[in-house]
């Protein structure tokens, strides 16, 4: 009899598993005429930077809230509470707030670079000025989120850092291969040292248009999380060949 259950339990935990794959896998658009208020170049950055390793749509369904761990500069404190500022009108429906403890989106600041390193589990190819580490449901809803910045990075490029991880917090996962003319925090930058990276009066003292774009189209009520890019990208392509 127990082994007759077990079988069942099994059976009965394949066919959801199933069932959750076929329902993911056709997550589609219900309306796409939200996507007029967009340029095509706006929609293509998207379909770049919106979409992470699992080629899935990520986003935020309840209040963000963001708390710094110590140690931290004053500096650090003020430089979130703008962003925070900066990221309220973008996020929909969705509430941001800044809080001193039990936060949802973690900012650390490790006082060594191992401390730093220790916390990178993703395979990359370069060294990362910050890193962000993210916890998400099945639906794709985001719930936890984990920021750490490089210690010895100080200056412009501090914040121009955290406004980039703070873009895959709310759920902008992805990265885009081009370079833009400009300020694009999710396209490449090149630097020849941390000390030019650190006093470039070019980088952004606030989110850039085209992440500000971005992450209000993230938060339409009609993009639901879960859509696939390839799904997304097929929709940009149809509305472009009637234009």
């Amino acid at each position: 009899m127990i082994r007759k259950g077990i079988r069942i339990t099994s059976l009965v935990l394949v066919f959801a598993a199933l069932i959750f794959v076929i329902l993911r896998n056709n997550v589609r658009l219900q309306s796409t005429s939200f996507l007029k208020k967009y340029t095509s170049e706006e929609l293509s950055y998207f379909s770049e930077v919106g979409f992470g390793d699992s080629d899935r749509l990520t986003k935020w369904n309840k209040k963000i809230e963001v708390q710094i761990l110590p140690p931290f500069q004053k500096a650090d404190s003020l430089e979130v509470d703008k962003i925070i500022d900066e990221l309220r009108p973008l996020i929909g429906k969705t509430d941001i707030v800044w809080v001193k403890e039990k936060g949802n989106v973690l900012i650390n600041f490790p006082r060594t670079a191992e401390e730093f390193n220790s916390h990178i589990t993703a395979d990359l190819h370069q060294e990362p000025k910050g890193y962000a580490s993210s916890n998400l449901d099945l639906n794709g809803n985001l719930r936890k989120v984990d920021i750490y910045i490089i210690p010895h990075l100080n200056g412009k490029g501090r914040w121009e850092t955290l406004r980039h991880e703070l873009c895959h917090a709310v759920g902008l996962m992805g990265h885009s291969k081009r370079r833009f003319q400009q300020p694009h925090l999710l396209g490449i930058t090149a630097f020849n040292s941390y000390d030019v990276y650190e006093t470039d009066l070019d980088l952004p003292s606030s989110l850039p248009a085209a992440e500000r774009r971005a992450i209000a189209l993230l938060y339409e009520d009609s993009l639901p999380p879960n859509l696939a890019r390839k799904n997304f990208i097929q929709v940009i392509g149809e509305i472009n060949s009637i234009h």
